[in-house]
């Protein structure tokens, strides 16, 4: 379903470059989940942004579902993010003022169906995650855990062909966190396909694949041959650089939500 030929990325410090993406070839097949572990400032959410199409390689290509997707004009882009991806952020990146029901609703607001029909699909999407019973609630009063199960109902109301979680668990205690790892674990038995990068083995355990990313590079991980590994920071120019890509992700992606559409190698 999905592949990166030859990614390259790099941020320039000066006259210099630093790559972080170096290289990488990653294919993922129709309703894999595939989980990319690594240090902060690895490159692990660069990657997932080329994936969601909100950032654009310095080289290589990215086909996906057989259309070679980069060359794709913004109106488009923005069309196939909204009606073909789902995004699941770390800071949940929900509107605080509106409830539970408009903030799901919202990648819907372009589309073609009924009030009825947008507001029947969001009341589908909260129900997978349990939280039906809060649709009028507003998102600021909701505990983090909440926050994210409305943040997943909003990657599966357009039924998308692809969902993108980041950090998804980072923000959350353990309760929150493994009922957390709960719906992705129902997701990926429902056959979706999921990428879903994290620095924590333990949530990298549940999907069907482990990558390891590194100095740019990508590579198959074995929980078997480091049962005890730990994920170590990295440098601080390389960190600061991609918080600041998952921050420009986030509000990329809301405003697509919110904005009109024009109708591995790595593998073990």
């Amino acid at each position: 379903m999905i592949a990166l030929k030859s990614v390259t990325k790099h941020i320039a410090d000066g006259r210099r470059k630093i790559p972080i993406l170096d290289d990488v070839s990653l294919f993922i097949d129709k309703g894999e989940f595939v989980s990319v572990i690594g240090p902060s400032g690895s490159g692990k959410s660069t990657l997932l942004n080329i994936l969601g199409l909100l950032d654009k390689p310095a080289t290589g290509n990215y086909i996906f579902a057989g259309e070679s997707v980069l060359g794709l004009s913004s109106g488009r882009l923005a069309a196939f993010r909204n009606q073909r991806i789902g995004f699941v952020f770390q800071m949940f990146m929900l509107l605080p003022r509106m409830n539970v029901l408009e903030n799901v609703e919202l990648p819907l607001l372009y589309s073609s169906l009924s009030r009825r029909e947008r507001r029947q699909r969001c009341k589908e999407a909260l129900d997978q995650v349990g939280m039906l019973e809060k649709t009028r609630q507003r998102a600021i009063h909701l505990s983090g855990g909440e926050k994210q199960r409305v943040a997943i109902a909003r990657a599966l109301v357009n039924n998308p062909e692809l969902i993108l979680a980041d950090e998804p668990t980072g923000n959350l205690d353990d309760d929150a966190k493994h009922a957390i790892l709960h719906i992705f674990s129902q997701l990926r038995r429902q056959g979706r396909t999921i990428v879903m990068v994290t620095h924590d083995v333990e949530s990298a355990r549940i999907a069907d694949r482990c990558l390891r990313i590194q100095s740019g590079r990508i590579s198959g991980y074995d929980f078997e041959a480091n049962p005890t590994a730990s994920v170590a920071s990295a440098a601080s120019a390389a960190s600061a650089a991609s918080a600041a890509s998952a921050a420009s992700a986030a509000s990329a992606m809301l405003q697509n939500a919110a904005a009109p559409t024009d109708r591995e190698e790595a593998r073990p």
